[in-house]
């Protein structure tokens, strides 16, 4: 309560308050309803799908943050719109033939997260009946993976000089630069074709949490890693993060090694760990 100076009288200074507009069409649920919210605080709505549908999209002030089943505004400060989209659940076929390939026996340790993967439409083969999991995953297939994972569909122009528009991975880049996923590498450049580090793709990751809205509980236990020094400023946060989420370990005698590459079968183990924490798919 803010007072008036001098005697006689006091006024009441309001909170501000705004409102969240919901929108859904046929096939689901979104809770709650219209709400209005109080400067500053935070609203979580839930997205349920009907039976026989699953969730299509979900839009936030006329931008798509794809298939999401949760969305959190946090800091209210202006009026929002969230609309939800549903569509019928495509029937299986009863037989589904079992996905393959011959370069993943299925006693090797990601032959699991590499099916997921590919029944979930996350990552494809490279060609020829081969996943080839121990070739290292570059920048533009992990920004791949992460927008199919989104849902979202987009046609933009590149925003890089080395990311020619029409290439397998110009949309996804276009859609996760916009979306504060990822950054250039200076002079106008993306480096698509680069293999990932291990502290890029932690960060990419956690920017897709934060950005997306995605709910993931970060309750395990944090270390301090051995090679810590080695560990880009930037990375650092996101890093612990990822550890904290259980998405992403040491190596050998607890180092991260941040500048190391990942491998497409280390990438897939890593995506089916956070469909499973997320309920994304």
């Amino acid at each position: 309560m803010a007072v008036a100076a001098g005697g006689g009288g006091g006024s009441t200074e309001e909170t501000k308050k705004y409102k969240i507009t919901v929108e859904t069409e046929k096939g689901g649920t979104i809770t709650p309803s219209n709400v209005t919210v109080e400067e500053g605080l935070d609203q979580k709505f839930k997205i349920e799908a009907d039976k026989g549908y699953e969730i299509d999209d979900v839009i936030v002030d006329g931008k798509s943050v794809g298939a999401v089943s949760t969305y959190t505004f946090k800091n209210v400060k202006e009026n929002h719109t969230i609309k939800v989209k549903f569509k019928k659940v495509e029937e299986q076929e009863e037989n589904k033939p079992t996905i393959t390939y011959t370069d993943v026996p299925t006693t090797s340790w990601y032959n699991e997260a590499i099916t997921f993967v590919t029944e979930n439409n996350l990552m494809n083969g490279t060609g020829n009946g081969k996943f080839d999991p121990e070739m290292s995953i570059t920048r533009g297939m992990l920004v791949t993976v992460l927008y199919r994972l989104s849902g979202a569909v987009v046609s933009e122009q590149s925003y890089f000089g080395d990311v020619a528009n029409g290439s397998y991975y110009s949309n996804a880049i276009a859609w996760a630069t916009k979306n504060g996923i990822v950054n250039g590498v200076g002079n106008n450049l993306f480096e698509p074709d680069r293999e990932i580090k291990r502290e890029e793709l932690a960060t990419i990751l956690s920017r897709y949490i934060a950005n997306m809205g995605v709910e993931i509980s970060m309750n395990e236990e944090d270390i301090s890693y051995t090679d810590e020094n080695e560990i880009s400023s930037y990375a650092k946060n996101a890093i612990h993060e990822m550890k904290k989420a259980g998405l992403m370990n040491g190596k050998n005698e607890n180092n991260f090694d941040p500048v190391g590459t990942a491998t497409r079968g280390e990438t897939a183990t890593l995506l089916m760990r956070f469909v499973q924490k997320t309920n994304k798919v």
